[in-house]
């Protein structure tokens, strides 16, 4: 493995950010794998995000109109969704409230959820202020496990 990681206690709740104003979404709070069957999806490039997403909608990733793939959502997902590229699938801590309010996040039913995890590059020396940084995230989660009486 090329990487390390740190488990964080956060775990992040996937969900499709869609456009408002569409009228057959209107009243949904959740979306189920057959919502999702008839929407064009903009998914992560990563294909353990796709496999992982896959697993939990227990269908072929060829089933779903995958419009689009990203890797990175640098500033933010609302324009695939406003520009009529598609929905984005996606997970709520990658959304910082500074969407449209053109859009809107609706989560998975049933839900999935993701871990999130602190990763590095293994067998990499890490900067002076790195290092420093990636002992008081192992500090301080170590003082918050120990905190919360679980040995």
């Amino acid at each position: 493995m090329r990487y390390d990681f740190v488990p964080l206690p956060d775990v992040a709740r996937w969900g499709v950010l869609v456009p408002t104003a569409d009228g057959a979404l209107a009243g949904k709070s959740v979306l189920t794998v057959n919502d999702l069957k008839h929407m064009p999806l903009v998914i992560h490039h990563r294909e353990g995000l796709q496999r992982e997403f896959g697993l939990w909608a227990g269908v072929d990733m060829d089933e779903f109109d995958g419009s689009a793939t990203y890797n990175v959502l640098n500033g933010g997902p609302s324009p695939f969704v406003t520009s009529g590229l598609g929905c984005v699938v996606t997970t709520d801590d990658h959304l910082d409230g500074g969407e449209s309010a053109d859009v809107r996040f609706l989560p998975l039913d049933p839900p999935l959820k993701t871990r999130c995890a602190l990763v590095y590059r293994r067998h990499v020396a890490l900067s002076k202020s790195a290092s420093i940084f990636l002992k008081q995230v192992k500090r301080s989660l170590q003082s918050m496990h120990e905190s919360s009486g679980k040995e």
